[in-house]
């Protein structure tokens, strides 16, 4: 005998259990925050919800802040060495993806007082500019300290 069990109509969160008590796979149709220890095991492939930003400005002030809520940002468009700039009030632990999909080399800046990796509070990582069509720059920053003022992140350079 199967059962059904609806957790949360109005997200879509449905799970089925067998007789045995084994559950099958569980969708989430539209948006909700999961918390405590979730974990994916199994996983095919795994979605970040994606952005794509225009850097502007050469200095953290002027670069174009990220908006929230996103975790891959594509940077595009641009003149060299734009830039953007992290969330100023991120979570412990939230990760952002910055890809540059351009030819010219962008700069990402930590919000005010902020620093990534072993760089100089306010300073900019750079984030080379495709090679030949085929290579880009990004990078994968987590946030290790979100104390207001002095948020860190660490950072790991991808190239593509």
């Amino acid at each position: 005998m199967t059962v059904s069990t609806t957790i949360d109509s109005t997200l879509g969160v449905v799970s089925t259990v067998d007789a045995a008590g084994a559950t099958s796979a569980v969708t989430i149709s539209q948006a909700t925050t999961l918390s405590g220890d979730v974990s994916l095991s199994s996983v095919a492939s795994l979605l970040l919800k994606s952005l794509a930003v225009t850097p502007t400005g050469t200095t953290q002030g002027t670069a174009a802040a990220l908006t929230t809520g996103y975790t891959l940002y594509l940077l595009g468009a641009g003149a060299a060495n734009t830039g953007v700039r992290l969330p100023s009030a991120p979570s412990l632990g939230q990760v952002a993806v910055v890809l540059n999909t351009t030819v010219n080399d962008k700069k990402v800046y930590p919000a005010t007082g902020g620093i990534i990796g072993a760089a100089a509070a306010d300073a900019a990582i750079v984030l080379s500019s495709v090679v030949a069509g085929t290579s880009r720059g990004g990078a994968i920053l987590v946030c290790s300290d979100a104390t207001s003022g002095a948020t860190k992140w660490h950072h790991f350079a991808v190239v593509a």
